[in-house]
């Protein structure tokens, strides 16, 4: 009975749904459930934040390297393997421990790739990546593929958790390539070993400096040869006499020559000729004007002594 009593003084909890009731507020006009709600979404926003964007820095990885990671659900890593100056093959492999299989992604361009900024995409857990030159008909034959890389120095990996944690081992390998050369290549490159002059021809025509630098030497070497023969000649010109002897020689020139001075001579001569009848003239009109004043002169005399005689005839 004093059990019974003593229970009954004892005050009563309240029951699991009021106390949350009381937390949430739910009694004061429902302002506590919708505050929670905004707090709660605030604090998912603050945590994705973090795990995403906490880790924007970018690790360096070497050839051969290993390490083993973990990654908090939708965490993201990013690594940054630099590339050779040669062809190569680069392979990223990642190795799951525990936890969901991550997403691989690699660009050569963008720093921090993702699955809208990415060249390469995870297969099998592994990327991987040629470091080569891509077969192009313009540039075929100026540049060895064999020996020569892309301009990208450095292959840009990240590695994104789905909705669970996830670990991880990451190993980065390099290995040999064989480049396999085209038709073309290897006609340019036998070429290039064994130089004709249709080929050195194609080099100058490509490379503008190496043209100039080319007609330079050939007016050089054309000013050589002509001061050469002149200090052999001593100041003669030894091929204008050559000429002028071979002529001589030659029947057939000496014919010639004698048929060109004989039309030289009869030209002359008809100029000449026409010369002196256009000077003939001129004086054979002066004659005959003379003649004609000396009979106009003659007649008058005559005629004036007729007169004269006149009277006489009359006396």
């Amino acid at each position: 009975m004093d059990e019974a009593i003593a229970n009954a003084q004892k005050p009563s909890k309240p029951s699991l749904s009021r106390r949350r009731r009381s937390y949430l507020n739910l009694d004061d006009d429902g302002g506590g459930l919708l505050g929670a709600a905004a707090a709660f979404d605030s604090l998912a926003s603050e945590i994705d934040e973090a795990l995403r964007g906490g880790e924007t820095t970018a690790r360096t990885l070497r050839r051969g390297e290993r390490l083993s990671d973990r990654l908090p659900p939708r965490g993201s890593r990013y690594y940054k393997i630099p590339l050779p100056s040669h062809p190569i093959e680069v392979t990223v492999a990642i190795e799951r421990t525990s936890g969901r299989t991550p997403a691989l992604w690699a660009s050569t361009s963008h720093e921090l790739p993702d699955s809208h900024h990415h060249t390469l995409k995870g297969k099998a857990d592994k990327i991987v990546y040629r470091h080569v030159l891509e077969a192009n008909d313009e540039e075929l034959g100026q540049v060895d593929r064999r020996n020569a890389a892309p301009a990208c120095r450095d292959l840009f990996v990240s590695i994104e958790a789905q909705l669970g944690e996830c670990h991880y081992n990451l190993a980065v390998d390099f290995s040999h390539i064989n480049v396999v050369l085209s038709r073309k290549e290897l006609t340019a490159q036998v070429a290039k070993m064994k130089p004709t002059w249709a080929s050195k021809i194609q080099e100058l025509q490509r490379e503008p400096g190496a043209r100039s630098e080319f007609e330079t030497h050939v007016h050089d070497l054309r000013k050589a040869a002509t001061q050469r023969k002149r200090d052999l000649a001593a100041g003669l010109n030894h091929v204008q006499q050559n000429i002028v002897s071979a002529r001589a020689l030659n029947s057939q020139l000496k014919a010639f020559e004698l048929h060109k001075r004989a039309l030289q001579n009869c030209a002359r001569q008809d100029a000449a000729s026409n010369r002196r009848s256009e000077q003939s003239k001129p004086i054979a009109s002066i004659e005959r004007r003379e003649r004609v004043v000396v009979d106009k002169l003659r007649i008058g005399h005559k005629s004036i002594h007729k007169i004269a005689q006149q009277p006489q005839l009359m006396t």
